[in-house]
């Protein structure tokens, strides 16, 4: 990201706040991720 904030003449800071924007999808599976994790698969047959 430092060398993007270098040629568009910004900090990172202003890039992440303005323009590092996730999809919907992407926060959909930003919030499941947690969730998901926590799930025991095991087949227990």
């Amino acid at each position: 990201m430092e060398i993007t904030a270098e040629r568009v003449n910004a900090s990172p800071d202003v890039i992440e706040r303005f323009y590092d924007k996730a999809s919907h999808v992407e926060k959909m599976e930003n919030r499941r991720r947690s969730y998901v994790q926590n799930l025991d698969l095991e087949d227990n047959s």
